[in-house]
């Protein structure tokens, strides 16, 4: 009998992969029945491929116009003076280039902030930009050198080319940081102190500030300044409100108190601070606890180092003003330098502070060069560099 080729017929016998095989040929499923299928439902597939487009371009839509790019920016230029300092907003931060005082300007931590302070998105740069800032202050140039697709600049006249995109987004003129002063009593030796801490860090040609010629374009500069709380008048703690309450954008224009709000001015034009402090009586002045009790956000994030100093180094200060600072969420350094102090037994008052600085300079000055304090400053200063950077 003749063999009758139907659709359930499958010429193709199951066996070795030469075809020698003894097993009898069976039946298979037909295979055109996907094809059918498609041929069947195209209709029906293709539109709900087109809804399922449609869908994706609503949700794009609304997403656009709900959740606008935001990144915190700083746009800095002028003196550290002035009270509209927002270092918390590093994130993002970019540089007006054109010559005017030091001033800095904040487009605050939302879409609606940074609109309600004149801020405009800048698709290139990728952030909220100041209406003061030029909308070509990165003053990009197109080209294909190196596989990059633009390059970027410092200067108007395209001469001072950034090395790598990292410095696109990272490059403040400097980070202010205060050496502060914590004692306030007269006569005293703090002010001296502090002077010395200062004169250290910025005589160091391997910390990276504006005080040296070693880091003309290196964009980590810190500035460092002298802070003494004994010039900011602060009456003991009287604040009816409580500092973490209020806006941590803008805390200052809400406390209750001007000596407050001037205090909070201040504090918020540095970015890091350097507490060298005494020890009393196995703990900080009051003076230091009082200031540091009047604010919050304005420390809250920002990197902190400690020297201490007495009779023998001041250890227990340091200790306990590392745990007060943690509290205030600020972020302390490992390396904290102690100042063993000579006291003369005096009578207190017995000496001016000119003549307390020569018995220091005579006594101690020495004495901590050869007991290696002088290099963990420059630790110290090192390690606040390193934290401003993760900024």
């Amino acid at each position: 009998m003749d063999k009758v080729f139907s659709r359930d017929y499958d010429p193709i016998p199951k066996g070795d992969a030469d075809g020698d095989s003894d097993v009898t040929i069976t039946n298979r499923p037909p295979r055109r029945g996907f094809q059918q299928f498609l041929k069947r439902n195209l209709a029906a597939i293709t539109i709900t491929g087109l809804l399922m487009v449609l869908l994706l371009i609503v949700i794009a839509i609304i997403t656009a116009i709900t959740v606008q790019p935001f990144r915190k920016v700083l746009v800095v230029k002028g003196p550290s003076s002035d009270s509209l300092a927002y270092p918390e907003s590093l994130e993002g931060q970019r540089q007006c280039l054109p010559p005017a005082p030091r001033v800095r300007y904040s487009c605050g931590n939302s879409t609606k902030e940074a609109e309600a302070l004149g801020c405009a998105y800048d698709p290139l740069a990728g952030c909220w930009l100041h209406k003061e800032c030029p909308h070509d202050f990165t003053h990009e140039f197109a080209h294909f050198n190196n596989g990059k697709p633009f390059v970027y600049f410092y200067d108007e006249a395209a001469t001072q080319q950034m090395k790598d995109y990292t410095e696109l987004g990272n490059n403040p003129d400097f980070y202010w940081t205060a050496v502060l002063t914590s004692s306030t009593r007269s006569p005293r030796l703090n002010p001296t102190i502090t002077q010395y801490v200062y004169d250290v860090l910025t005589s160091d040609p391997t910390i990276p500030t504006n005080h040296n010629e070693t880091t003309d374009t290196d964009p980590r500069h810190i500035k460092f300044e002298i802070l003494d709380l004994a010039k900011q008048s602060l009456p003991l703690y009287d604040e009816s409100v409580i500092p973490a309450s209020l806006p941590a954008a803008d805390p200052t224009p809400h406390y209750s108190k001007a000596h407050t709000r001037a205090w909070s001015a201040v504090v918020r034009q540095y970015d890091a601070f350097i507490f060298v402090t005494p020890q009393y009586n196995w703990s900080i002045p009051a003076s230091l606890k009082n200031a540091l009790d009047y604010l919050y956000f304005e420390w809250k994030g920002k990197p902190a180092g400690i020297v201490s100093y007495g009779g023998r180094g001041g250890g227990k200060a340091a200790d306990h003003l590392r745990g007060v600072l943690t509290g205030l969420r600020m972020r302390v350094v490992g390396t904290a330098p102690a100042l063993p102090v000579k006291f003369t037994g005096l009578p207190v008052g017995a000496l001016s502070e000119e003549e307390e600085k020569v018995q220091l300079d005579e006594r101690d000055l020495v004495g901590w060069r050869e007991a290696g304090v002088e290099g963990m400053m420059r630790n110290l200063g090192m390690e606040l560099v390193c934290e401003l950077d993760k900024e």
